[in-house]
């Protein structure tokens, strides 16, 4: 569904992607793991075109991407980032309907269907995000990334500083937008908890990707293991 070929980023001095191959498949979890400046970041900022590749494409569903954000969600390729980065100063409600941005249509049917989702953010809609609790900022985000009808959800570290409870939450929750059938590229430092729900794994290191498989068999992998589960791993 998302074929990304030979994907260069450098930040002035510094080669953040060199020649990144990945593939996402439709109605599958691709999980991407690595180190604190492996580049995972930087590979989904460069899809919804927050960052200019140097050279490389990005098609979907073998057409090329757009390079304009704007143009990239409406075609359908959504990024949930790092932080939640919900607008404080504005009401649950509020951030859902900036989030729907171009889906105005329909959008009173969507968001009934998203307090569904997320029972706690309607006992909470007239509420500032900006007062919400961390989790429930978390599941602010998401739900604004949904409430635009993505084909394919880009997350970025969604378990972020969130108590295990939580943690937990969260993953059975991506299994579930899985289930809804959006594809998910989905950034994560709890490499276990990924690897465990994810059909695909890549794992970048050094701006490069070094391993590829099944989620099982990248779990699996005796250096993978090591270098990112550790204690975790027995």
């Amino acid at each position: 569904m998302l074929e990304i070929r030979g994907l260069d980023v450098w930040y002035r001095h510094i080669h953040a992607l060199d020649s990144v191959d990945l593939s996402v498949r439709a109605g599958e979890i691709t999980a991407l793991i690595g180190a604190n400046g492996a580049g995972k970041t930087s590979l989904l900022n460069t899809i919804s075109g927050l960052v200019a590749p140097r050279a490389g494409s990005i098609e979907l569903e073998g057409s090329a991407l757009s390079r304009a954000p704007h143009r990239i969600v409406r075609k359908g390729v959504v990024h949930v980032p790092e932080g939640r980065h919900v607008f404080a100063g504005l009401t649950v409600q509020e951030n859902l309907l900036m989030g729907a941005y171009t889906r105005r249509k329909g959008f009173a049917g969507r968001l009934q269907e998203m307090y569904r989702l997320f029972p706690r953010l309607e006992e909470r809609k007239k509420q500032q995000a900006g007062t919400l609790s961390g989790g429930e900022q978390q599941m602010l985000a998401i739900c604004r990334g949904l409430i635009s009808e993505p084909r394919v959800l880009l997350m970025d570290e969604p378990s972020l500083g969130l108590a295990p409870l939580l943690v937990r939450e969260v993953f059975e929750l991506i299994q579930r937008i899985r289930a809804m059938g959006i594809t998910v590229l989905l950034v994560e430092q709890n490499a276990m908890q990924a690897l465990a729900v994810a059909d695909h794994a890549y794992v970048l290191e050094n701006g490069s990707v070094v391993l590829s498989g099944t989620g099982g068999e990248v779990l699996a992998d005796p250096n993978v293991r090591h270098a990112y589960l550790g204690a975790a791993a027995d």
